[in-house]
């Protein structure tokens, strides 16, 4: 009896455990997140670049880059997220104005994806000119 039971909970996409038996039905539950670093046509680190996030056509700020040009977003705060734009908001204070550069993030996603939900994104900006 127990066994249909267990199989109609399988069917239905339940999760149940006999014993010592893996679940194998539910939710993958992981921490995502997007490590993005920032740098110039020299490869130097840019500190002070906001890093925003597109969610549903709507851009909102996560963070600025620190002095080694590394900013890092929880990607579980953001659930719909389909761009990153790197904005350069304080002029020349970061060593010149740069020009700011949007990311799919398809193509963040094909960049390089580990195993462990991380994202790396490798951001080159141009000097403004």
């Amino acid at each position: 009896m127990k066994k249909i039971i267990y199989l109609l909970l399988a069917a239905l996409g339940f999760s149940c455990t006999v014993e010592d038996m893996p679940v194998m039905y539910g939710p993958l539950i992981r921490d995502y997140r997007a490590d993005a670093r920032v740098v110039d046509q020299e490869g130097n680190p840019i500190a002070g670049i906001e890093v925003s996030v597109r969610e549903n056509w709507e851009f909102t700020s996560v963070g600025y880059t620190d002095e080694n040009g590394f900013c890092s977003v929880s990607l579980d705060e953001h659930p719909n997220i389909n761009m990153f734009k790197f904005t350069d908001v304080d002029g020349e204070a970061n060593g010149g104005e740069f020009i700011n550069k949007s990311i799919k993030m398809s193509d963040a996603r094909k960049a390089d994806v580990e195993e462990d939900g991380i994202i790396s994104i490798d951001v080159t900006l141009k000097k403004r000119e």
